[in-house]
């Protein structure tokens, strides 16, 4: 339900303007008009697509398509244990006759009434699915009949190649516990016991086209304390011993282990020993050395790869502010070439046979993705479905790729989206993300897009310690929250200013989890900079992260993880307090919105509701938003429909024009309930 204490809607004054620079619109209003909010609802309802397609895999020989079909739940709020965010429906398509037919649609147990529904599937062969439902993973044929069990769910399918038959490995309930493993024949059902022993506990494994386990990666439970053991094994089939490859501290940079052939001791390793960013080499485990530098990328890391049976590279993915594609077989290479021509602009994913069919993923900052078939022989390519049914592109705006350089040099990499009516300073957010060891993507980015459309542009800075940029990038934000990675958002923020993209006097600050903690900070360690903020679920005070009852602090490793990347609480309280926004909230001098799920075990709703005590009783009240039954982050359609409109609506308050565009946007009807929408509301 939303709960709007108070909302604090006074102008800002004297905001610090860069040399030269002066406003250029007049005071944003005070209320938002019916023709407004009816434009904003429309910008919503557009982007904020209610069914779609979650995957799509092409079956082994090409005949056959699998999709995983969503539909969001009817209601906002979560009313009773029956009730999902969302519904899944398995389906498989015949690609010559084009025919579907339903395999698992969602149905209730009897026995308890909880919904069943598939969350995974694999082909295991051209006319057989191993299906995830709940906890089990099932046997399905292509006309829908369920044949048998394989107990726990499958974490890794094999399909049958050259003779060799299907295989599943699925886990009992203590994954990796000794003798829990099995490999499953899914043609014959004869399983095969997968022997670990393996001391501490294994963190990462890898299987030979075979299913057999052929390297492992385990560590001691003291994860992220200084002198805790990182430990790669190797064997050379299921029946030779464990031979240890390499020890390590958890702070030493490391290799992985990360593909084994089938019948040799030459393996593919991910590393960045002795350099920045993660490469890819060979490695003979037989004398100890590496091989052949297969891959490597300047400045930014391998990050995805495929390999083909096991043993030699087909493709890697690198991760710099646009994702790139390396193929190592020509006729795929071929194939990427002549699909980048036919979708220009896009990012395509390709899989199937080169010559034969190739399914096409291809997603860009306009398109937020789609399937498509290619017939290679006949060179014939037509559409499948998309992630979001019935999305309307008209008006999606590009996310263009910058950097800009830092207070203390360090060159930061960026994203920006304009609005369509773009000439000269425009109103901005600056959007940060969360992790803080994570980053923002190029592609279709809903909230971004909702944004732009409303007339705002979107900055999102990717700040020292975001991950993707190399080792250095990344442990340059080691322990600095609201310091040098604060100071990295403020240096963007001026930049965006200096080129005269953004209006000083109408900047909003905004993030969720790690974002919503450095949104607040923003406001207080720099106050004549922004002219207002909000927070989804962040942290208010970081010494609080190390008492609360989060998951993380339930967990065995989670409070050593954050020793780690945030620093200690024991001897660092000082340092947390002095940059915590809980403690300096008199400092916060704009409005603010925040906002929380009341179930979030992540970041508990308590530091949110102890921020929002903090700015009222600095005389700054805070409009705020609690969210019942959601987590870290919106599970059900409406709730995020309805805190987009308020934050819409929060920004038109302090910094928004009218925007030309939105009037462009048409209402649509069947938009979900808010949270606390009235019961005589009509159900959609």
């Amino acid at each position: 339900m939303r709960n709007v204490r108070a909302v604090a809607t006074f102008a800002l004054s004297g905001v610090l303007l860069a040399s030269g620079m002066q406003a250029v619109a007049a005071d944003p209003p005070t209320t938002i008009g019916p023709e407004r909010s009816a434009a904003l609802e429309a910008i919503v309802d557009r982007v904020l697509v209610h069914s779609g397609i979650a995957a799509m895999r092409l079956s082994p020989d090409g005949n056959q398509v699998g999709m995983l079909t969503w539909t969001a739940s009817a209601r906002s709020a979560y009313l009773s244990h029956s009730e999902a965010p969302h519904t899944n429906t398995l389906l498989v398509m015949d690609v010559a006759t084009q025919k579907v037919t339903p395999i698992v649609v969602p149905t209730r147990d009897v026995g308890s009434g909880e919904l069943q529904q598939a969350w995974g599937f694999f082909w295991m062969s051209n006319d057989r699915l191993a299906v995830n439902i709940g906890s089990q993973c099932y046997i399905y044929t292509l006309d829908g009949q369920r044949e048998r069990v394989l107990s726990r769910a499958a974490f890794h399918v094999g399909p049958g190649t050259a003779g060799r038959d299907p295989f599943a490995i699925v886990a009992g309930h203590d994954l990796f516990a000794p003798n829990s493993i099995r490999r499953i024949n899914l043609r014959t059902g004869a399983e095969t016991s997968v022997s670990v022993g393996l001391p501490d506990k294994v963190v990462r494994a890898v299987w030979d086209s075979q299913g057999r386990l052929r390297a492992a990666e385990t560590i001691e439970t003291t994860w992220y304390k200084h002198g805790a053991r990182v430990t790669s094994w190797y064997r050379h089939d299921d029946d030779s011993p464990w031979k240890k490859v390499l020890e390590t501290e958890v702070i030493e940079d490391r290799w992985h282990i990360v593909a084994a052939p089938d019948d040799s001791d030459q393996v593919l390793i991910r590393s960045r020993e002795g350099r920045d960013a993660w490469a890819v080499f060979g490695y003979d485990v037989s004398t100890g050395k590496k091989t052949d530098l297969e891959v490597s990328h300047p400045g930014v890391d391998v990050a995805a790869f495929e390999e083909e049976d096991h043993a030699d590279l087909l493709r890697v993915v690198t991760s710099g502010l646009k994702p790139s594609t390396i193929w190592f077989d020509e006729p795929w290479q071929k194939v990427q070439a002549a699909v980048d021509a036919a979708l220009p602009g896009a990012i395509n994913e390709l899989s199937g046979k080169p010559n034969g069919m190739v399914m096409i993923y291809s997603y860009s900052d306009h398109d937020p993705g789609r399937w498509l078939l290619l017939d290679r022989p006949r060179m014939k390519m037509r559409p499948l479905g998309s992630r979001l049914l019935k999305f309307d592109t008209q008006a999606t705006r590009a996310m263009e790729t910058t950097t800009y350089t830092s207070f203390d040099g360090l060159a930061i990499p960026a994203y920006l989206t304009r609005p369509a009516d773009a000439a000269g300073p425009r109103p901005m957010v600056v959007y940060i993300h969360g992790g803080p060891v994570e980053r923002d993507h190029w592609g279709f980015n809903a909230e971004v897009q909702i944004l732009a459309a409303a007339g705002y542009a979107v900055f999102q800075p990717q700040f020292r310690g975001s991950s993707g940029f190399g080792h250095k990038f990344e442990v340059a934000g080691y322990r600095q929250w609201g310091l040098n990675m604060q100071d990295d958002i403020t240096a963007g923020v001026k930049e965006m200013i200096r080129r005269g993209v953004a209006d000083p006097q109408r900047i909003c600050i905004y993030g969720a989890s790690y974002g919503g903690y450095a949104a607040l900070w923003g406001l207080a360690k720099t106050p004549d900079l922004y002219r207002c903020g909000a927070s989804f679920a962040g942290p208010s005070d970081i010494a609080e992260r190390f008492t609360d009852w989060s998951d993380t602090n339930l967990s065995k490793v989670g409070p050593d993880f954050m020793r780690f990347y945030i620093g200690d609480v024991d001897t660092m309280k000082a340092d947390f307090d002095a940059v915590s926004p809980q403690k300096h909230a008199d400092r916060i001098r704009v409005p603010v919105l925040l906002a929380h799920g009341e179930d979030d075990f992540r970041v508990p709703i308590g530091h949110s509701e102890r921020m929002a005590k903090a700015l009222e009783a600095a005389h700054n009240p805070a409009e705020v938003h609690w969210y019942p039954h959601e987590g870290h982050g919106f599970a059900y359609m409406g709730d995020q429909r309805d805190f987009q409109l308020a934050l819409l609506k929060f920004l038109d308050r302090n910094i928004g024009p009218s925007s030309a565009l939105a009037g462009q946007w048409e209402p649509i009807a069947g938009a979900p309930a808010a949270a606390g929408a009235s019961a005589t509301a009509p159900a959609h």
